[in-house]
């Protein structure tokens, strides 16, 4: 259950399904609480990804967009920058934090990989 979000903003844009599991509620407590700080401009570009979108994005095996529940969203916010947005997530909790410049365009990765306990993987790519 969340504030802000739908389900429907985090189906896989290969099959349109989500896991069986759906999404972890700390994502969606994580995402919440961003876009209480950001406003309606924050956006979920990604969620869920099936094994065969993950495959075709280039996502690493274990990601944790394909997991069950899923625990991470890639997300852009058209009033703030990205390092912005990276700096609200770690501030909120996320465990994953990734900055994206380039030509997939610019986002923030988030995820709770541990249940959103503060763990810090941080990365940037693109630059």
């Amino acid at each position: 259950m969340s504030k802000w979000f739908d389900e429907s903003e985090f189906v896989c844009k290969c099959c349109g399904q989500l896991p069986p599991n759906g999404i972890d509620q700390n994502l969606l407590n994580l995402l919440d609480d961003i876009r209480e700080a950001v406003g309606t401009s924050l956006t979920v570009n990604c969620g869920y990804r099936c094994a065969q979108h993950n495959a075709e994005v280039g996502g690493v095996p274990d990601s944790q967009h394909n997991g069950n529940p899923c625990t991470a969203a890639d997300i852009d916010a058209t009033d703030v920058g990205v390092e912005e947005l990276a700096q609200l997530a770690e501030t909120a909790g996320a465990d994953g934090v990734g900055r994206y410049f380039g030509e997939a365009g610019t986002f923030c990765h988030i995820d709770v990989r541990s249940g959103r306990i503060g763990d810090t993987v941080r990365w940037t790519e693109g630059i």
